[in-house]
């Protein structure tokens, strides 16, 4: 690492919210230490970032009055503004029309609109990013697309022609000390005297928005599918901690008749403590190139139920870390799992597994990662 770079990074909001988000701020974090110069192209970012010596230049972007212009904005402003320096390496973490380096945080667009409705396809909002993401493949637009997955980077090379030879699959990282077995000790009373749980009740813990997308239904359906006598017996509890509209889920528990044993908490930026809380995580997405959450819970040391849909469960190995379903239908296998994991030996086995797994995926290695498919750029000139 003894060569430094003059690097532009491209990203509409420069934060810590959403996993692109994370993803890009740990990479700049990292790279910054090791002597790079930085300038961070992006409309918004939060405060005191710039206390790290990180150059910022602003990008104007319009999101009214129609939703659609945020993305075609910024990528007009930015593809000028960049071209008014020099860099050594332009790094896009968000659809632009050129860059030396594409990160798809999201995955590619068009394999998520593939994976739900095809009605998005006319969705103003949708084609325009569309026509972005379709520039930004054309070749001579980039060198290199770094993913976050294979499932990502199946999605690219089936609708667009880019070479496979130039994607590089770069999976996230995850601090594991702030999430960590050791929680456990302060967190786990905390967490469950708030929420009226005891130490005995065996807790499933889903954590995200986009309930639909990510199958919270599922996991209502599965534990409806394990009987109430069943759920009263094992003290079972499902925390569904996110954002989202919650009466039709609500109104299912209901219908199911384990509405008692479904809770549903406003989104928190201390997950961490819910992991802690919890015995086990579940995710039944229909479509995640790698949802963080899933390393989290891995990292926290408790075992993770999803679907192979979510770009994560490559790391997962089946049956030894973690339980992989093929889709968020297969709810009588999800109740199996659930089953499973009910034995104490079973799940603390499994837990200290995926902890081990998930501290060989550091944010340090995704940054040294990316590294490295700078030096192929700036070699092959």
């Amino acid at each position: 690492m003894t060569e430094r770079y003059k690097i532009a990074i491209l990203i509409e909001n420069f934060d810590k919210k959403g996993g692109s988000e994370r993803r890009t701020y740990e990479l700049v974090k990292k790279l910054k230490e090791w002597g790079h110069e930085i300038t961070v192209f992006t409309h918004s970012w939060s405060e005191g970032l710039g206390d790290w010596g990180i150059r910022f230049i602003k990008v104007p972007m319009m999101r009214w009055p129609f939703r659609f212009m945020a993305p075609l904005t910024y990528a007009y402003f930015v593809n000028s503004i960049i071209k008014k320096n020099d860099f050594d390496i332009i790094h896009s973490q968000t659809r632009t029309y050129y860059q030396d380096v594409a990160t798809l945080g999201g995955g590619c667009h068009r394999a998520w609109i593939d994976e739900g409705s095809s009605l998005k396809l006319l969705d103003p909002f949708h084609m325009a990013v569309l026509s972005i993401e379709k520039r930004q493949f054309q070749d001579g637009n980039y060198k290199r697309i770094i993913v976050n997955s294979g499932l990502s980077k199946k999605g690219i090379l089936k609708f667009y022609p880019v070479p496979e030879e130039r994607i590089r699959v770069v999976y996230n990282g995850v601090d594991s000390e702030r999430f960590n077995p050791i929680n456990r000790e302060g967190y786990r009373k905390e967490i469950r005297s708030k929420h009226n749980l005891s130490d005995n009740d065996f807790v499933i813990l889903y954590v995200g928005s986009g309930f639909k997308r990510k199958g919270v239904e599922y996991i209502i359906r599965a534990v409806g599918a394990l009987g109430r006598e069943f759920i009263e017996k094992n003290r079972i509890k499902a925390l569904i901690v996110g954002k989202d509209r919650q009466w039709p889920y609500k109104r299912l528990a209901e219908k199911l008749g384990v509405d008692k044993a479904i809770h549903f908490i406003e989104y928190t930026k201390e997950t961490e403590k819910y992991y802690a809380a919890s015995d086990i995580f579940i995710l039944p997405t229909f479509f995640d190139p790698f949802a963080n959450v899933t390393i989290e819970a891995m990292a926290s040391g408790i075992p993770v139920i999803t679907t192979r849909k979510n770009g994560a469960s490559e790391i997962i190995e089946d049956g030894v870390d973690g339980f992989i379903i093929d889709t968020p239908f297969e709810v009588d296998k999800i109740a199996e799992r659930i089953k499973a994991l009910l034995d104490s030996e079973i799940r603390n086995t499994m837990g200290i597994k995926a902890r081990k797994m998930a501290e060989g995926f550091t944010w340090e290695r995704m940054a040294e990662e990316t590294l490295k498919v700078y030096h192929e750029i700036r070699a092959s000139g």
